[in-house]
């Protein structure tokens, strides 16, 4: 999500203020942070919206799952999500799965 899902959740937003009429500013004018505009941070809107923010509730959200289930509940997930046929089994990979039928059968 990190990587390659910065540009769909962008066109989404943008279709979302479109709808309601929400003033979108300039991707690639500057920033600044705060009340103040003479304190430049020399980062434009589309860095501080993907840095400052993407980026840091991406990392929140994987903190709090990484918190919430231990290595054996994930694995367990990752092996589940490995067997979806959609793409043909694409993510399937056959050490994952002998990993995983050992740690079900202990």
């Amino acid at each position: 999500m990190r990587e390659n899902g910065w540009e769909s959740l962008l066109d989404d937003v943008f279709s979302f203020c479109d709808v309601h009429d929400i003033l979108i500013p300039k991707l690639d004018e500057s920033y600044f942070p705060g009340k103040s505009k003479r304190k430049s941070s020399g980062v434009n809107y589309a860095h501080h919206l993907r840095v400052e923010v993407f980026f840091v509730v991406i990392d929140v959200q994987l903190q709090e799952l990484n918190d919430r289930f231990d290595v054996v509940s994930s694995d367990l997930l990752l092996g589940m999500g490995s067997l979806n046929p959609v793409n043909s089994f694409s993510n399937f990979d056959k050490e994952y799965e002998n990993s995983s039928r050992t740690i079900v059968n202990e």
